[in-house]
């Protein structure tokens, strides 16, 4: 029985000899689930380190080499006696050993650097004088920051062809403006009285970038040609000065277009490229009652009255026009314009005026008369206006500066 064992461990010291204990203990043995051939923890590691570059951080295995060092702790397998190695290979045992990885930033950004430099650039697309469109060219320059962001430990398979450089202005994106300048461009509104504006063509531009630009002065004038095209007038009723119930069924109001709100409204429509059909226009006086802030002039009493917010807040004696044939026309207006300081030039006469509150188109208004000593009374029976509303100089001056586009005038 001794001899037996005896013997057997001589055959083991004599294999051990002849084929180098540690060879033994190690070929064979299985490490992060692959089965190494080769006799030593350094060679081992060279081969961890190589199958990690196989599938490293960049998918380029040279770059992986170049920049990314991997550095395994071997300790597990290392003093190592043949006990462990005997249980190891009977049970199998796979060992799994830890790698630390480090990225060599600066050296990735250096090799990206220069090699953008000789890469190519990436073109916008871009819209010609024509409005053609000129697609996008893809370059090879490397968005270096983006691929050193993801350039992490746990990162496998980065290409540089993922990071190119994209185009800042896109075909697609550019497409998109054209349709948008096309819209513009046809837009037009139809008003019920069959009116139609459209945009002319130098009303929309649109440079190579995509930038349209929008000019809507055109409405200015094209508005202006519905100021003519009046409706029925519109009754209207306000209290007087004295609490009396009036209702005036001629003059402006609701007949006329408002123009600043019209044109306002129509440029917004314009900008958005939006068309309209069918369209009653924004009017002057959209209202069958005149109350709050409004002008009151009385013919028959030849005066003048301010409201504001409901109270009568100022009045004066006037001169209106001259009746029989000059007669200032009754009905509910609004001030039209606003000049401070104008000529009134009609037949046989040029007069300075220095507030000028327009009420009708035919050249009806509220304006001082300097020339003037007295007002009020039955002046305007023989000696009255071509046809306004004749003001105090004093009057007229704090009245203009109390007045608006827009307000209301009634005169009865």
């Amino acid at each position: 029985m001794k001899k037996g064992i005896v013997a057997g461990m001589t055959i083991l010291v004599i294999l051990s000899a002849g084929l180098g204990f540690s060879t033994w203990m190690l070929s064979g043995l299985k490490v992060n689930g692959a089965v190494m051939s080769t006799d030593n923890t350094d060679k081992i590691e060279r081969v961890l380190v190589e199958e990690f570059h196989k599938n490293g951080i960049f998918a380029d295995e040279g770059l992986d080499w170049d920049f990314v060092n991997v550095k395994f702790d071997m300790s597990a397998l290392e003093g190592r006696d043949l006990m462990t190695c005997l249980t190891d290979r009977f049970n199998r045992e796979d060992y799994e050993v830890a790698a630390t990885v480090t990225v060599d930033e600066e050296a990735v950004r250096a090799y990206f650097k220069e090699r953008n430099e000789t890469a190519m650039k990436p073109e916008n697309a871009r819209i010609s004088k024509d409005e053609t469109l000129i697609k996008e060219i893809q370059g090879t320059q490397v968005d270096i920051d983006a691929l050193l962001a993801d350039a992490t430990p746990q990162a496998t398979g980065i290409r540089a062809e993922d990071y190119y450089l994209k185009p800042a202005i896109t075909s697609e994106y550019l497409q998109k403006r054209l349709d948008k300048k096309k819209k513009i461009a046809n837009w037009s509104i139809t008003y019920q009285d069959g009116t139609r504006i459209e945009a002319p063509d130098e009303a929309v531009h649109i440079d190579a970038k995509g930038k349209i630009t929008v000019d809507g002065s055109f409405l200015d004038t094209e508005v202006k040609k519905l100021v003519d095209q009046a409706a029925s007038a519109k009754p209207v009723s306000f209290k007087n000065h004295n609490g009396e119930k009036i209702q005036l069924t001629t003059g402006y109001w609701g007949r006329y277009v408002d123009y600043e709100k019209e044109a306002a409204w129509a440029k917004k429509k314009f900008e958005k490229g939006e068309s309209v059909e069918d369209r009653e226009p924004i009017r002057l006086g959209n209202t069958d009652t005149i109350k709050g802030t409004f002008v009151e002039v009385s013919i028959d009493e030849q005066m003048l009255y301010l409201h504001e917010k409901g109270k009568i807040t100022a009045k004066t004696p006037v001169v209106t026009g001259r009746t029989g044939g000059r007669d200032t026309p009754r009905g509910a207006y609004y001030i039209l314009e606003r000049v401070p300081g104008k000529y009134l030039v009609g037949a046989g006469y040029r007069t300075w005026v220095n507030r000028w509150m327009r009420l009708t188109y035919s050249g009806v208004g509220l304006h001082d008369a300097g020339w003037r000593g007295n007002f009020g009374g039955s002046i305007y029976r023989s000696n009255g206006s071509h046809g306004c509303v004749n003001l105090p100089k004093n009057f007229a001056y704090s009245l203009y500066e109390k007045t608006y586009l827009g307000m209301p005038v009634v005169i009865y």
